[in-house]
């Protein structure tokens, strides 16, 4: 049972970094500031997500995860298109990727 906790550790965790990064998005939204690469980065990371924790879940239950009339077999069979709903990770990836880079030259500009 100490590693079922242990997975479950994880996986909280890794959802509780989730709802940050979209709590920060959406602080930006509120305050009319510049979000879009804090979107996209919310965008992939729980789009990683969301497909890990299916997965873990039913590896989890077992045989009785991958029993078709299960919610657990459905959210893994649905993972995928959530994840693509909010646009691709290649899409958000370059997204951020840009921003990032932009970022970078405009500072080693102002500094040299």
């Amino acid at each position: 049972f100490q590693s079922v906790r242990h997975t479950i550790a994880d996986l909280a965790t890794q959802i509780e970094a989730g709802r940050s990064l979209v709590r920060e998005a959406a602080r930006l939204v509120d305050a009319g500031l510049p979000y879009a690469t804090q979107a996209a980065m919310a965008k992939l990371f729980a789009g990683r997500l969301v497909r890990e924790v299916c997965a873990e879940a039913l590896e989890l239950h077992g045989g009785a995860g991958f029993m078709n009339e299960s919610t657990i077999s459905r959210l893994y069979r649905d993972a995928p298109v959530m994840a693509i709903a909010g646009g691709t990770s290649n899409m958000q990836r370059e997204l951020i990727g840009r921003a990032i880079t932009a970022a970078a030259r405009a500072t080693a500009t102002m500094s040299g």
